[in-house]
Protein backbone atom coordinates (compact mmCIF):
# COMPACT_ATOMS: atom_id res chain seq x y z
CA UNK A 1 0.00 0.00 0.00
CA UNK A 2 1.25 3.35 -0.71
CA UNK A 3 0.33 6.16 0.89
CA UNK A 4 0.33 9.45 -0.95
CA UNK A 5 -1.32 12.99 -0.58
CA UNK A 6 -3.82 13.34 -2.33
CA UNK A 7 -6.29 16.29 -2.56
CA UNK A 8 -9.67 15.00 -0.88
CA UNK A 9 -8.84 13.83 2.39
CA UNK A 10 -8.09 10.64 1.58
CA UNK A 11 -6.08 8.92 4.14
CA UNK A 12 -5.10 5.73 2.28
CA UNK A 13 -4.77 4.26 -1.30
CA UNK A 14 -4.16 0.85 -3.40
CA UNK A 15 -3.27 -0.21 -6.77
CA UNK A 16 -4.49 -3.50 -8.05
CA UNK A 17 -2.91 -5.11 -10.83
CA UNK A 18 -5.23 -8.43 -11.71
CA UNK A 19 -2.93 -10.47 -14.11
CA UNK A 20 0.86 -11.92 -13.83
CA UNK A 21 3.47 -9.36 -15.25
CA UNK A 22 5.66 -10.31 -18.12
CA UNK A 23 9.13 -10.66 -17.81
CA UNK A 24 10.19 -7.12 -19.84
CA UNK A 25 8.70 -4.10 -20.26
CA UNK A 26 4.73 -4.15 -19.61
CA UNK A 27 2.09 -1.61 -20.13
CA UNK A 28 -1.29 -2.64 -17.69
CA UNK A 29 -4.60 -1.25 -16.85
CA UNK A 30 -5.34 -1.46 -13.68
CA UNK A 31 -7.60 0.23 -10.48
CA UNK A 32 -6.47 2.60 -8.37
CA UNK A 33 -8.25 3.01 -5.26
CA UNK A 34 -8.32 5.73 -2.75
CA UNK A 35 -9.69 5.01 1.04
CA UNK A 36 -11.74 7.54 2.40
CA UNK A 37 -13.64 7.65 5.70
CA UNK A 38 -17.52 8.62 4.46
CA UNK A 39 -19.78 6.33 2.50
CA UNK A 40 -18.78 4.27 0.70
CA UNK A 41 -15.32 4.37 1.71
CA UNK A 42 -13.82 4.37 -1.43
CA UNK A 43 -13.26 5.76 -4.70
CA UNK A 44 -11.79 3.60 -7.65
CA UNK A 45 -10.67 4.94 -10.74
CA UNK A 46 -9.03 3.35 -14.02
CA UNK A 47 -5.01 3.00 -14.07
CA UNK A 48 -2.51 2.80 -16.68
CA UNK A 49 0.45 0.53 -14.69
CA UNK A 50 3.78 0.51 -17.09
CA UNK A 51 6.67 -0.17 -15.69
CA UNK A 52 9.40 -3.28 -16.65
CA UNK A 53 10.41 -6.41 -14.96
CA UNK A 54 14.50 -7.60 -14.72
CA UNK A 55 15.05 -11.06 -12.94
CA UNK A 56 13.52 -10.21 -9.27
CA UNK A 57 13.29 -6.16 -9.44
CA UNK A 58 10.57 -4.32 -10.87
CA UNK A 59 10.08 -0.70 -11.50
CA UNK A 60 6.58 0.54 -11.20
CA UNK A 61 4.84 3.62 -12.79
CA UNK A 62 0.87 4.35 -12.11
CA UNK A 63 -0.82 6.87 -14.40
CA UNK A 64 -4.36 7.81 -12.61
CA UNK A 65 -5.88 10.37 -15.80
CA UNK A 66 -9.02 10.67 -13.76
CA UNK A 67 -6.95 12.18 -10.85
CA UNK A 68 -4.39 14.09 -13.25
CA UNK A 69 -1.79 12.27 -10.81
CA UNK A 70 1.29 10.10 -11.89
CA UNK A 71 2.45 7.78 -9.09
CA UNK A 72 6.75 6.44 -8.72
CA UNK A 73 8.43 5.00 -10.13
CA UNK A 74 8.47 2.70 -7.40
CA UNK A 75 11.35 0.29 -7.47
CA UNK A 76 10.23 -3.19 -6.04
CA UNK A 77 12.34 -6.34 -5.09
CA UNK A 78 10.69 -9.38 -4.90
CA UNK A 79 11.02 -11.30 -1.64
CA UNK A 80 12.22 -7.93 0.28
CA UNK A 81 11.06 -4.85 1.77
CA UNK A 82 8.99 -3.79 5.08
CA UNK A 83 5.77 -5.18 5.54
CA UNK A 84 2.75 -3.13 6.94
CA UNK A 85 0.46 -4.00 10.02
CA UNK A 86 -2.97 -4.91 9.15
CA UNK A 87 -5.43 -1.96 8.90
CA UNK A 88 -7.06 0.07 11.95
CA UNK A 89 -9.84 1.02 10.06
CA UNK A 90 -12.89 -1.17 10.05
Amino acid sequence: MHRPRIPGSCYGSFGVIDRPIPAGSFALAGTFTQLMGVFPGFISNPVEDTGSVARAAMTLNMSVPALSLTLGPFRLTAGAGPSWPASLYS
